[in-house]
């Protein structure tokens, strides 16, 4: 932030040592991170695109009860400043839902104070583009009404963008730039910023009536349509997810299981010593404790962790009388397992010869045929 405060001076310094052949490094030496580690303010336009609009309107249970999209004005939401990452950094798919979505936008930031500046004036607040994700948890983001926009777009790593800031000189028009959107090389969107609702300098005089923007300010200018929105077919690890712009660049990212502030086996560890703690605790032998644990086409995790039976056994740890309760489209998997889309996997602890109980309420569908090592 304090070099884009710098304006000219700062980008003639910059592209004297760029000439100088003096300390110059290899690509493959450096890690490029985010232009800006921690923006003042990051805010963001929903719905900015017609066809992404006509695809929410048209989606089962995507509005919030009794809450209808509005489209005359610019719908504002911030993200926290927490939710940076790298522009080939891993993104987090986290234990508290699997609803993970991507969405490919271009980003804007603030090169000077503004305020009160007619649209004709705004260019001159813009230092320059990038690329980012808006990378989205939707279940949290329709909690309401009315929408909880900020907690759903808001986790950590979810804003990843980069891989550079391109000056505003740079870039002859920014809105006629192409888009894209790849998962897994596979191309879920595709459009070009003039297709935008409201172009980046009516968002800046928009957003400047209110409040005062700083230099480094993120502003996102919106997603198109081809989200997992409509199809549902959330992002999960494993995934790559890769967002272009037509001359800025790119940003690439890995999706992996949040393995959130410690280590998983700790927090596994410590879930358990709680459970037992209650277990030896004669006023409440029915407590259950709530726990995540999923499953793909590797196996099944308990927040991100593969556990064995030797681990457990490590740790001192009996598991018997493994048990789905209330599963929907159940299939059994062995002799003391079956799964369901909504179904909640309780595991019977035993410590001490004392038992109790340790519940596993969203168990993931499709877990495969190794789910049974946890239970044997």
């Amino acid at each position: 932030i304090s070099f884009i405060e710098l304006g000219e001076e700062g980008l003639k310094t910059a592209s004297h040592h760029i000439k100088s052949s003096k300390n110059n490094l290899a690509f493959d030496e450096i890690e490029i991170k985010a232009p800006i580690q921690r923006p003042n303010k990051i805010l963001a336009v929903g719905l900015n695109y017609k066809k992404h609009i006509d695809e929410a309107k048209e989606v089962v249970d995507h509005h919030s009860n009794d809450v209808e999209l509005q489209e005359q004005f610019p719908n504002i939401f911030n993200k926290q400043n927490s939710s940076v990452s790298d522009p080939y950094g891993d993104v987090h798919r986290p234990n508290a839902s699997d609803w993970l979505d991507y969405e490919g936008e271009m980003g804007f930031v603030i090169g000077k104070e503004c305020r009160h500046v007619p649209y004709d004036s705004a260019i001159d607040c813009i230092y320059g583009y990038t690329v980012v994700n808006d990378f989205t948890i939707r279940d949290w983001q329709f909690r309401g009404p009315p929408h909880t926009m900020t907690m759903g777009k808001s986790w950590d790593t979810h804003c990843p963008f980069g891989p550079c800031i391109v000056t505003a000189d740079e870039i002859n028009d920014p809105h006629n730039l192409n888009l894209k959107t790849f998962v897994n090389e596979e191309e879920r969107q595709n459009t070009n910023t003039n297709l935008m609702i409201y172009d980046c300098f009516t968002l800046v005089e928009y957003l400047i009536t209110a409040f005062t923007l700083m230099p480094g300010d993120l502003i996102q200018s919106g997603t198109p349509e081809g989200s997992a929105l409509s199809t549902q077919n959330w992002l999960k690890p494993g995934d790559k997810v890769k967002v272009e712009i037509e001359n800025i660049g790119y940003i690439e990212n890995n999706i992996i299981f949040s393995r959130g502030a410690e280590d998983m086996k700790g927090a596994l560890i410590s879930s358990i010593i709680a459970g037992i703690n209650y277990i030896q605790n004669p006023i409440d032998q029915n407590h259950r404790l709530s726990y995540l644990i999923t499953g793909d086409e590797e196996g099944i995790a308990i927040n991100g962790t593969k556990p064995t039976l030797e681990w457990l056994s490590n740790e001192g740890i009996k598991i018997d009388d493994c048990i789905v309760t209330e599963p929907t489209s159940s299939e059994k998997l062995g002799d003391n397992i079956k799964t369901g889309r909504r179904g909640s996997l309780s595991l019977k602890l035993y410590f001490n010869g004392k038992a109790g109980h340790v519940a596993y309420p969203h168990l993931a569908k499709n877990p495969l045929n190794d789910t049974i090592e946890v239970c044997s």
